[in-house]
């Protein structure tokens, strides 16, 4: 099937397709459908002339999502009414959508936006909060009352709509998208460019910042849409202060003017997160070969730069046990870039927080550590530990056979333990605690009564307690 928009042949595979043309001064043309069997897409490009702006250009389509689904979207639990909001129901709004912040689906769309941008020779757009509230906003309101429009029935068009989350009376540009069932960034990015409303749009040189907005369910499918400032970003100047930051706190020096430039340009255009150039300085060579970079120091450098305060007791003797334990520390990166307190950071310097996965295995790691402490008495070769980490986390050795290999070892053989000694030594290593009473009696007294020290092994590890200890180690138990 080819459909022609403005002249020009593009090729759809599109259940539906209307192209909304919004010209300033003449009004709402309808344009093309065509049918197929497949995604309903409705695409709108315009340049509106309802936002009462001279300086608005507002151009609207369809936008989607990476290879996320709906399931991605932001589906709201406070939906919007066909009112005006008040001031505090807005308040509980922008709350909730900071709690939730920048979507990777928003973040993908971005990432498309500037590339398009870098190969027409045109700077990066910026990332403008105020437009990703107000971008979000907007997509919402478009599902929630049920309209595909650059103007909404409640606030009206594009600019009257952003000067609630802006406070400031400047136009902007707008994308907008509806797609059933789903959607997808490259999809979206792919409409908008096909279109030369649109694609003017998003190759404007003139647009500095921008905001993008997606959200969707199953029953309604997926709203998104683009918000165009020829504003910078009214964070610019802050982005460059996290940076800053992370020179002089995580590396112990003042930055230099090249890697400043390139992080801040990194943050600025969407392309890389708060998480990712944080990760980034923390394991860099740089970082790893400062001296004396000891777990408790590490804790006061993540502490100081991730949340902006110095460690709390308790905090500070969880994450410690932990490290202490053989957690890697990309694993507690990864539990402080995820808390509030670094969205919360994040937002104050108007950067995306991001997210963070660490290398699978990680508690692996902490199991196979405290194989060697408690049935070796010594701590781990690295060779060892690398070994059992790696077996314990493809799944290659199963938790009772890694315990099996350390308890019946000739290292620990060699140790001559009595049989007491050899019963508090597995609830140590299989149950990571001392014995209680009542259970050590028991097992003793099995020993004594003729059952093998393996098959008092076994009873360990078919119990119930070592089934979770596996379970919230990320391993696989295994038989005896």
């Amino acid at each position: 099937m080819r459909n022609i928009i403005n002249g020009i042949s593009i090729k759809k595979t599109l259940s539906f397709l209307l192209v909304l043309m919004l010209i300033s001064g003449i009004g709402t043309i309808p344009a093309i459908a065509a049918e197929n069997e497949e995604t309903e897409y409705r695409i709108g490009e315009s340049l509106c002339n309802r936002c009462e702006s001279e300086i608005c250009e507002c151009t609207g389509e369809d936008s989607a999502i990476a290879t996320y689904e709906i399931a991605a979207a932001w589906n709201p639990t406070m939906p919007l009414p066909p009112r005006k909001l008040t001031v505090s129901e807005l308040n509980a709004w922008i709350a909730q959508y900071d709690q939730a912040g920048i979507s990777a689906v928003e973040l993908e769309i971005l990432r498309l936006t500037n590339i398009e941008r870098e190969k027409a020779g045109v700077h990066p757009l910026g990332i403008h909060p105020d437009l990703f509230r107000a971008a979000r906003f907007k997509s919402q309101e478009m599902m929630n009352l049920g309209y595909f429009d650059h103007y909404s029935p409640v606030y009206g068009g594009p600019t009257p709509l952003s000067q609630l989350f802006t406070g400031a009376a400047y136009g902007v540009g707008e994308n907008i998208v509806w797609g059933y069932p789903s959607l997808t960034a490259a999809k979206a990015v792919q409409l908008w460019m096909d279109s030369p409303g649109h694609r003017a749009n998003i190759l404007n040189p003139s647009y500095q910042s921008i905001g993008i907005g997606f959200v969707g369910s199953y029953s309604t499918g997926s709203y998104a849409g683009q918000m165009f400032s020829l504003y910078p970003p009214p964070y610019e100047g802050e982005v460059t202060r996290f940076v800053e930051r992370l020179y002089i706190e995580v590396l112990g020096r003042t930055y230099d003017e090249g890697g400043l430039h390139f992080w801040s340009n990194q943050l600025k255009s969407g392309r890389a997160t708060g998480a990712s150039v944080a990760h980034g300085f923390f394991f860099s060579p740089e970082f790893k070969n400062r001296p004396n970079i000891d777990n408790d120091r590490y804790l006061s450098i993540i502490y100081l730069t991730l949340m902006d305060r110095a460690p709390d007791a308790g905090g500070s003797a969880y994450w410690g046990d932990r490290l202490r334990a053989g957690l890697p520390r990309e694993d507690v990166f990864a539990g402080f870039v995820h808390s509030p307190e670094f969205t919360k950071l994040c937002g104050s310097y108007g950067i995306v927080r991001g997210d963070y996965t660490p290398p699978r295995g990680g508690m692996a790691r902490v199991f196979a550590t405290r194989l060697y402490r408690t049935t070796l008495q010594r701590e781990p070769d690295l060779g060892g530990l690398n070994f059992w980490h790696n077996a314990l986390a493809n799944g290659s050795r199963t938790g009772a056979s890694a315990a099996s290999g350390f308890i019946f070892s000739p290292e620990m053989n060699n140790r001559n333990l009595k049989n007491e000694e050899f019963i508090e030594i597995l609830y140590n290593a299989l149950m990571g605690r001392n014995s209680d009473a009542g259970g050590k009696s028991f097992w003793v007294n099995q020993l004594r009564n003729g059952s093998t020290r393996y098959s008092v092994f076994a009873g360990f590890v078919y119990s119930s307690e070592f089934e979770q200890i596996c379970r919230d180690h990320g391993i696989i138990r295994g038989a005896a």
